[in-house]
């Protein structure tokens, strides 16, 4: 029972702790694209099975790394829009996992394959369609 209630109070103290200094520590409350980083290593074999998937679908015309920060996904539009947003999202972060920073700079440029305008972007880890 002792030993109980000495790691309950360690718990309750560390806690205390927590909330009183992490406001000074700066990483994932200042920057939230870092929550992600970290989420690429672990979730690199679910986007690039997204990847995978719609480029055999025919949705994902062409994919690139157009420079050290920047990825371009070229997309077949109609099929593309028939797809859940959460689902493009998916594919459009596992472009950005390819290029991000270990800060979470980085971004990727959709386009529509037929007239090659912008549908659609992630920036720092943000997706947005256009």
């Amino acid at each position: 029972m002792r030993s109980l209630i000495i790691i309950i109070v360690l718990f309750l103290f560390f806690n205390v702790v927590s909330t009183i200094f992490s406001d000074k520590i700066p990483g994932i409350t200042d920057n939230p694209s870092l929550g992600k980083i970290k989420l690429c290593d672990v979730a690199s074999g679910m986007h690039k099975n997204f990847i995978d998937k719609y480029v055999n679908d025919g949705i994902i015309v062409g994919h690139s790394k157009v420079s050290e920060q920047k990825y371009r996904i070229i997309v077949n539009k109609e099929k593309w829009s028939k797809e859940l947003q959460e689902s493009q999202e998916v594919a459009a972060i596992g472009g950005w996992c390819k290029v991000a920073s270990k800060g979470g700079i980085g971004q990727v440029e959709i386009f529509d394959s037929d007239n090659n305008n912008l549908i659609g972007t992630v920036i720092n880890g943000n997706y947005e369609i256009i």
